[in-house]
């Protein structure tokens, strides 16, 4: 979550928009847990358990290496 929007309570967040996907660090990646019925996630053609390894410019792979430095 950006650090900009961890100051709006979840019901602000929803009015800001979403792209309707939850995800979870888990053995080692960042992997989607949950799609909304009608999302953009699941409209683009994401499924639960497909791992994200890079958000646009980030590559999430990299970030995991550093992290466990």
């Amino acid at each position: 979550m950006p650090r900009e929007m961890s100051v709006f309570t979840p019901e602000e967040r929803s009015r800001v928009g979403t792209v309707g996907v939850e995800v979870a660090y888990t053995e080692g990646a960042v992997a989607i847990s949950e799609l909304a019925a009608e999302s953009v996630a699941r409209a683009a053609g994401l499924r639960p358990g497909d791992v994200i390894v890079k958000i646009g410019d980030h590559d999430l792979v990299a970030l995991q290496a550093w992290l466990e430095q």
